[in-house]
């Protein structure tokens, strides 16, 4: 993410999770709100993230990085 001039993301500090601004993405895709970038994430890359709203950071969105269990056990 620290590659797209629209979107501000800090690495995180030590968490799987990020939560990059992207206010100048969703102004430049005419965009209301994160949730209008995260149901296009889903419909087209089938990615789900987290809307900004649902965690109290409106502009914002959560990405998690994970892996399921048997990958996790073995690392």
């Amino acid at each position: 993410m620290e590659a797209l001039d629209c979107i501000d993301s800090p690495p995180p500090d030590g968490a799987i999770s990020a939560f990059p601004d992207v206010s100048a993405l969703l102004r430049d895709r005419g965009w209301t709100s994160s949730a209008d970038l995260t149901a296009w994430l889903l419909d087209t890359a089938q990615l789900a993230v987290v809307p900004g709203k649902a965690i109290n950071a409106p502009g914002r969105i959560r990405a998690c990085c994970a892996d399921d269990d048997d990958t996790l056990i073995t690392a």
